[in-house]
């Protein structure tokens, strides 16, 4: 009997000592629950491929605009505290301008022209999902809606520069953007659904655009 109790004392004293030094498992789940939240910031420099159309016009025929330029921007991204940190909200100030001719049958010896030009500031706002391909690239996802403000805009026929068309100085529309993040550089590609300048004489804007961005600093 006291054998018996000699070896149960030894197999208790055995399996506290193996115990001694080891890490206990980590929680996933909990842990998951702990994730820390971060804001990042980022200068942007975008090329935009900008199309104005007006498909209802009372003097002259339809026109169609199309610009290309450079806007400029500054996007605020918040990494939610969530879902292993893969869905963030973004806030993207940017501005750019738009300017461009389009020509028209004149009864004259020499077409017409007709000039269409605006600057104009964005606002996206809205979410975007991340899927970490690496330690250190990610692909992802943005959906935003953009308020659009319009200003300096001016609509003129070379026969009559007075003569023109009003435009909306607010407007609003969505984007749907796909692009890679690596470190510090991402890049972005984004389609901004059309939205109406004028409700009387069917004035749309839509823009297509790819987004270089580079993260300056980041607070956790």
């Amino acid at each position: 009997m006291k054998n018996k109790f000699a070896l149960l004392a030894l197999l208790i004293t055995c399996a506290a000592t193996s115990q001694i030094g080891v890490e206990p498992e980590k929680n996933e789940v909990f842990e998951s629950a702990h994730e820390k939240g971060s804001v990042s910031f980022r200068p942007s420099i975008g090329w935009i491929s900008q199309k104005v159309e007006i498909s209802r016009n009372p003097q002259y025929l339809s026109h169609e605009f199309k610009d290309s330029n450079i806007a400029i921007g500054l996007e605020v991204e918040y990494v939610l505290p969530t879902n292993r940190n893969k869905l963030a909200v973004i806030i993207e100030p940017n501005y750019s301008q738009f300017k461009a001719k389009s020509e028209y049958d004149n009864p004259g010896p020499t077409n017409g022209q007709v000039m269409l030009e605006f600057k104009k500031v964005s606002v996206p706002v809205g979410l975007r999902y991340k899927m970490f391909l690496t330690d250190e690239t990610k692909a992802f996802l943005s959906g935003v809606f953009v308020p659009n403000f319009i200003s300096g805009a001016h609509y003129s026929y070379s026969m009559n520069p007075t003569t023109g068309a009003y435009l909306e100085e607010t407007s609003y529309g969505f984007g749907l953007g796909f692009g890679f993040e690596y470190k510090p550089v991402s890049i972005e590609f984004r389609y901004n659904t059309n939205v109406g300048l004028n409700p009387n004489y069917d004035v749309s804007y839509g823009q297509f655009g790819l987004i270089l961005r580079y993260t300056v600093f980041r607070i956790k």
